[in-house]
């Protein structure tokens, strides 16, 4: 239109001058310019249409367009489908559905949606005018909140809130647009648009009337509560502190509080790591609601140990879940509901016995009550202690089959999301491949948890499932690390501080493997430094340990490993009992551990080394088949101390082929390297053992981890200063 660009026939090709566009377009840098600019050549009557549409969001029907229109007294409404037709030619707009099942209303239920989100936002532009913009905002909104039938109305509130939002600046107060403010953030918090959500609550409360704690006590409870809740999803912690302070201190009831308790208790186990306040908010809302938890680490053991006796016995008689009642009893779900912070956060701050009596009390209350929301990650948590703690994998499985039961009678998304979970995460990579867990926590572990707002088992899922497991199963570096850096968006986006220093210690793990850090296996570097970052929990120091651990296994620091194994012993399964991570853990310490006793023959490395193969081999009888080549490992080391060299041999063989085949790249190449140190300096077969190096070297190419291959290639140590003070004692 403009004749800035030519098509010449003669050439076939087409022409321009690329100093008569920048002159032309010189004020219209950009493509929104270039569009309004367009736009403002068109009749008013178009602008307006292109305004009205633009102002209904990305899609819209021209049954709502013409009810904005009406009001907005529009004299050209017999003229609309042409104007519609128009703008489609002009690439504006495009068709998007009909209902073909009310064919009779005609093109009034016509769907329409921009080509472009940049067309969208021009045509917003096309009203400059501030004062303007917001009434008719506001006008329009009105115009559909009162024309449209209360099921039309929900498939687009998120849009009429918004306008209607506009006549907050004026002053309005309303109960109405209130409850349409609460359905909005309902809405959004469903789709974990949490800063949108939050952003429609705080507009319901300001239209909220002054007298709205008596006009209306529930709507105003409930818009607080989800406020505060959508504030503390996205790390806003002084918008969320005002709105729990103030449901605090107008509540008449422990029922009124609930919501915000657990908001403030979650925000301080989550956010500041204070488990021991976010505990004490939980128990003194269970005394309130006639439950008492003592404080007395005393008495907290006695019950607990009670609990568990009475727990075991009762699990034991499997009555069918499909008889078992569905718990209505207001009280005992907020109960179900606080024991359930009350054991994670008691769990999170490694306080053992807290967390036995909390989970106990839930175990006894489903059987004596039946089933609610609560119940099956209990019994999913039951199933990890029996497994990981009490030595019976198979009960342990049981009992979380039994809470994937129970989870099935319950129509929550979020209730599944959590079962899947803790099941996964906690219980069944003690019976099945871990491999196979991860579709399920991505699936429906992640994404449900998402759709519910759970940011806990949401980031839980996602680290699990994209990390953890990768990490475990000797993934390429490169995917883990692409993973990491998702992972670590998101969690500082939900201000997930306990996956933030998690994902950083992975990453630096990653980055001392790939030559991209000056230490070996010292967890100091440009994303993690773990002397200047404060391990505040228990389970702080146990995975900067695992890491460590880790490090001294590949980079085969074997002297540095076992004095970490003697240290740590099995800091693993008493801190974080029934993380799937333990079983990796433990592998990579007895790897130092054995590699240390062939070269010293020291009892304590001796020892502790056999203690990891006895607890390997017994986890291998009760069914965990991702032990398989721990296990040959460990009898191949254990063999060559035994002096039995044919068998050694074979065992070491047999785990590399169980490596491959399973594709554990780091294992594999740890097994060749053991291999090869047998044969070179036991079975004194260089040539054999040059053979097994290659193929190590080759490996952990594939792997990714070049720090790693330029040393073995070089025959030689980077000396580590793992212990800067001396190994420990």
């Amino acid at each position: 239109e403009k004749e800035l660009l030519e098509f010449n026939l003669g050439l076939f090709q087409w022409s321009w001058d690329f100093k008569k566009i920048e002159e032309e377009t010189a004020s219209t840098a950009n493509a929104v310019d270039l569009l309004q600019a367009s736009m403002k050549e068109m009749p008013n009557k178009l602008q307006k249409l292109l305004f009205v549409a633009a102002c209904l969001g990305s899609e819209f029907r021209v049954k709502e367009l013409n009810i904005v229109l009406k009001h907005l007294d529009f004299q050209y409404l017999d003229e609309v489908p042409k104007f519609l037709d128009y703008l489609v030619e002009q690439f504006f707009i495009e068709h998007s559905s009909f209902d073909w099942n009310n064919f009779e209303s005609g093109a009034a239920l016509m769907t329409y949606r921009w080509v472009h989100d940049k067309v969208q936002e021009a045509a917003l532009s096309l009203v400059e005018d501030e004062e303007e913009l917001w009434e008719q905002h506001f006008e329009m909104g009105l115009a559909l909140y009162e024309e449209l039938s209360e099921e039309e109305l929900d498939k687009i509130a998120l849009y009429v809130a918004k306008m209607i939002n506009y006549g907050l600046k004026s002053g309005r107060q309303s109960l109405e647009f209130a409850k349409l403010n609460l359905i909005s953030a309902e809405k959004a918090k469903k789709v974990s648009a949490f800063q949108t959500a939050a952003t429609y609550a705080s507009a319901g409360i300001k239209f909220l009337p002054s007298e709205y704690w008596t006009a209306d006590r529930s709507l105003a409870l409930h818009l607080y509560s989800i406020g505060a809740e959508m504030f503390a999803a996205v790390g806003k912690e002084e918008k969320m502190n005002p709105y729990c302070d103030f449901v605090l201190q107008n509540a008449t009831s422990a029922l009124e509080k609930l919501r915000v308790c657990k908001i403030k208790a979650n925000n301080l186990a989550r956010n500041a790591r204070n488990y021991d306040e976010a505990i004490n908010i939980c128990v003194d809302l269970l005394k309130e609601l006639g439950l008492y938890i003592p404080k007395n680490s005393g008495a907290i053991a006695l019950k607990a140990i009670a609990g568990v006796i009475s727990a075991a016995k009762a699990t034991k008689n499997d009555s069918r879940i499909e008889e078992m009642l569905i718990i209505t009893d207001r009280n005992i779900l907020v109960i179900m509901d606080l024991l359930d912070r009350l054991y994670y956060y008691s769990y999170m701050s490694s306080n053992t016995m807290l967390f036995l009596l909390c989970l106990t009390k839930m175990i006894r209350l489903t059987n004596l009550h039946g089933i609610c929301n609560f119940s099956p990650s209990a019994f999913v948590v039951w199933g990890m202690i029996q497994g990981s703690i009490l030595g019976k994998v198979r009960a342990g499985r049981q009992s979380a089959e039994k809470a994937i039961r129970m989870q099935e009678r319950l129509p929550s998304k979020a209730v599944e999301a959590a079962t899947v979970c803790r099941s996964h995460v906690l219980v069944f990579h003690s019976s099945s491949l871990i491999h196979d867990s991860v579709r399920p926590l991505m699936e429906r572990g992640y994404r449900f948890a998402m759709q519910a707002g759970d940011i806990d088992t949401a980031m839980l899922s996602l680290v699990a499932g994209d990390i953890s497991i990768p990490l475990m199963s000797g993934r390429e570096l490169t995917a883990v690390k692409r993973a990491c850096k998702l992972a670590l968006n998101q969690a500082k986006q939900l201000a997930s501080y306990d996956n933030i220093m998690f994902i950083k210690m992975v990453l630096q793990t990653i980055m001392n493997l790939e030559d991209q850090a000056n230490n070996t296996v010292l967890l100091k570097g440009p994303v993690y430094d773990e002397d200047e970052v404060n391990l505040s929990t228990p389970i702080d120091r146990i995975l900067v340990n695992y890491m460590k651990s880790f490090l001294c296994a590949i980079f085969a620091e074997y002297e540095l490993g076992a004095a970490l194994a003697l240290k740590k012993g099995n800091e693993f399964a008493k801190g974080s009992p029934g993380n799937m991570s333990m079983l990796h853990d433990t592998f990579l310490r007895g790897v130092s551990l054995y590699a240390m006793a062939r070269k010293v023959k020291k009892r304590k490395f001796i020892r502790s080394a056999k203690e990891i193969r006895k607890l390997m081999k017994l986890w291998l009888k009760e069914g965990n088949p991702n032990v398989r080549h721990y296990v040959c490992l460990f009898d191949a080391e254990q063999a060559v101390l035994d002096k039995k060299y044919n068998a050694a041999e074979s065992l070491y063989r047999e785990g590399i082929k169980i490596t491959t085949r399973g594709g554990y790249l780091h294992d594999s190449g740890m097994l060749h390297e053991r291999y090869a140190d047998f044969l070179i300096n036991v079975a004194l077969d260089k040539k054999q053992g040059k053979t097994q190096i290659e193929k190590a070297i080759r490996i952990y190419k594939e792997y990714g981890a070049i720090r790693k291959v330029k040393l073995l290639e070089c025959n030689k140590r980077v000396p580590s200063q793992l212990f800067l003070n001396g190994p420990p004692s």
